[in-house]
């Protein structure tokens, strides 16, 4: 961000000139590993570029767990050499969604350039923006057993855990949208499964303002401090984790003490599975080999918080703080 900033010498100055791009970069089903089922959800990678007249900057975000070397390299490779934006003022970032497999092919190279290409060419007089605010999506996940002492993920509703968000805004002189560029600590593993392709909280909560302006905006989430932070909707996963558990001792293969424990492998023909899961009907939206199964905390996206409270509240436990916290002893 501090290196965008220097290349930008005054908020609202005339010469400053901003645009967005968004690529679709979702494997095809034939490009799997065989240890995926199918696909969730669409991953993309959205940018924003800026010019001054004098230097040009590229912020990207990517629906993916990392940005190695092998994808770092060729982007900021071509992006100075086709469009002027030097490795110092460029920033990639990775949503770190938990759901999605490693891609460094050619192509995928060529799509998140592509998404720069967009915004280089869709740039206009602009004026930036900033400002922050909170939201109460996240939760500490640290937890010590009691009884053993061990550590444990669960909710902590006592640990620390920073509730922040942080905007910038992009828009034209006259206050039309451009994009946002947003940063929230918060890890992305809302859906719980790695074996189906999925952007997670941030590309539901990016889709979710997209939608919001019809579209007109682009924007790109990156990730905080999310080290410890969990998305407070999780009992979903602790509830899926247990299937795993059990699935796995059917096959002769204890799971019951992995970080995390059966990410791969789930049985999701069985009730229990339906019963966690919510809702088998197809959804038409995504194109996959299996069913989307709409997961309330995947398609909550900025509304988990909200259902998580009323369920608490439904329940008497919003005067408990650990309610949801898993059972002490509990593996």
């Amino acid at each position: 961000m501090l290196l965008v900033a220097g290349a930008i010498p005054r908020i609202g100055s005339p010469a400053l000139r901003a645009g967005a791009g968004k690529v679709d970069v979702t494997p095809s089903p034939s490009e799997l590993p065989k240890t995926y089922d199918g696909i969730l959800d669409h991953l993309y990678s959205r940018a924003i570029v800026v010019d001054n007249g004098n230097a040009r900057a590229a912020l990207i975000s990517v629906d993916t767990g990392a940005i190695p070397d092998a994808v770092w390299k060729p982007v900021s490779e071509q992006l100075e050499k086709e469009f002027g934006i030097p490795a110092q003022n460029l920033l990639i970032t990775a949503t770190h969604t938990h759901s999605v497999p490693a891609q460094t092919a050619p192509d995928y190279i060529r799509k998140i350039v592509e998404s720069v290409r967009q915004a280089k060419d869709r740039l206009v007089p602009a004026r930036v923006g900033y400002g922050t605010g909170v939201s109460y999506m996240n939760v500490n996940r640290n937890i010590i057993d009691p009884r053993t002492r061990r550590w444990w993920e669960g909710s902590n509703y006592d640990g620390p855990s920073d509730k922040t968000v942080a905007v910038m805004k992009f828009e034209g002189l006259e206050g039309e949208p451009i994009a946002v560029y947003y940063n929230y600590a918060m890890h992305a593993v809302t859906v719980g499964q790695l074996d189906l392709v999925s952007a997670d909280a941030p590309g539901t909560t990016s889709k979710y303002i997209e939608e919001s302006l019809d579209n007109k905006i682009v924007a790109l989430w990156s990730s905080g401090a999310a080290g410890d932070q969990n998305p407070i909707y999780f009992q979903q996963t602790f509830d899926l984790r247990d299937i795993r558990i059990k699935d796995y001792a059917k096959r002769g293969i204890d799971i019951s003490n992995a970080m995390p424990p059966g990410g791969q492998g789930l049985n999701k023909e069985g009730p229990a599975s339906h019963k966690v899961d919510g809702s088998a009907e197809a959804d038409d939206r995504f194109n996959g080999p299996v069913p989307r199964r709409r997961s309330p905390a995947c398609d909550a996206g900025w509304t988990a918080l909200n259902r998580c409270r009323d369920c608490r509240r439904r329940n008497g436990e919003l005067s408990r703080p650990n309610a949801h916290q898993r059972r002490p002893g509990r593996r």
